[in-house]
């Protein structure tokens, strides 16, 4: 029965940060230029080094690196999509922390965490 509480150990769950910057959007044509890895432990705190367009990383990453897209799991955390929801639900509230906006793959999934932790020490 959903009791509506996380499990402990959900909570606790690592996160595999993934960001690929490529050419282009058309997984057919374009190719990765650059990716950066980070895991963060159920506390968003960074694990060890290795946000925001997902599913179109995701769709590079069975392209051009099936093994590593088949170790990770289906559900895809996908900020942006936190961010449209408190947009909606909560504009006033909502001042989340400013990119830089440089595109890079290791930065771009440091700024999406930041973001995150906003997220949840906002509205949790």
């Amino acid at each position: 029965m959903n009791t509506g509480q996380a499990s402990p150990e959900r909570l606790e769950s690592p996160l595999v940060w993934i960001d690929l910057e490529m050419t282009g959007l058309d997984t057919a044509k374009d190719m990765v230029i650059e990716a950066a890895v980070l895991v963060t432990d159920g506390q968003l705190e960074r694990v060890i080094e290795a946000g925001n367009s997902v599913h179109v990383d995701r769709r590079f990453l069975v392209k051009d690196m099936p093994k590593l897209e088949r170790y990770l799991h289906y559900r895809i955390v996908d900020v942006s999509t936190v961010k449209e929801l408190c947009r909606r639900w909560y504009p006033a509230a909502l001042t989340p922390p400013l990119k830089k906006g440089r595109h890079r793959a290791l930065e771009d999934i440091r700024e999406s965490i930041e973001e995150l932790k906003f997220y949840r020490s906002t509205f949790a």
